[in-house]
């Protein structure tokens, strides 16, 4: 699994001949056919989708205006990925436990306190990346082009920033 910030489109998670769109309120799904054509498949409701060897888990989860916003849940080369575009700045305690076996955490940079009860072993801030380094207690690292992962055993012991820029 590669995670990129490719800018044009914006983060893109790839495994499998399979690429993934982060957007907000939505990812698109890209699957390379025979004839070397790809037609995106888009979720942007909640619910269970298996498309091109990756599983999507969509829930519903409040944020701060009142409203609900999604947050998208990817399973691929036996990583969690959480995808959290527009998260509240806390969640119940049993909306933690159902999204606590997330390893690598896409998220804006000011929800500290939510990366601190989700414990992923890796966080990529959305924006925000100063604050989100400073808010951790650690300086924000040197941009990488990519986070490429094969299997959870890659995943490190304690919380690790990665900057994609």
């Amino acid at each position: 699994m590669t995670i990129k910030n490719t800018k044009s489109k914006g983060f893109t998670i790839s495994t499998n001949g399979t690429e993934v769109v982060l957007q907000e309120g939505k990812i698109d799904i890209f699957r390379e056919k025979e004839d070397g054509t790809s037609k995106p498949y888009t979720v942007m409701q909640t619910g269970e989708y298996d498309v091109g060897h990756i599983g999507i888990q969509v829930n519903k989860i409040p944020n701060n205006d009142d409203n609900e916003s999604l947050a998208f849940i990817l399973f691929a080369d036996e990583i969690t990925v959480g995808y959290f575009p527009t998260p509240p700045e806390a969640l119940s305690e049993k909306a933690i436990e159902k999204y606590d076996m997330i390893d690598v955490l896409l998220i804006p940079g000011n929800r500290s306190a939510l990366i601190d009860k989700l414990a992923p072993g890796i966080v990529i801030p959305l924006s925000d990346n100063e604050v989100m380094a400073k808010s951790l207690g650690s300086e924000l690292p040197e941009v990488k082009a990519s986070l490429t992962l094969n299997s959870a055993d890659q995943l490190p012991e304690e919380l690790e920033l990665i900057n994609l820029g």
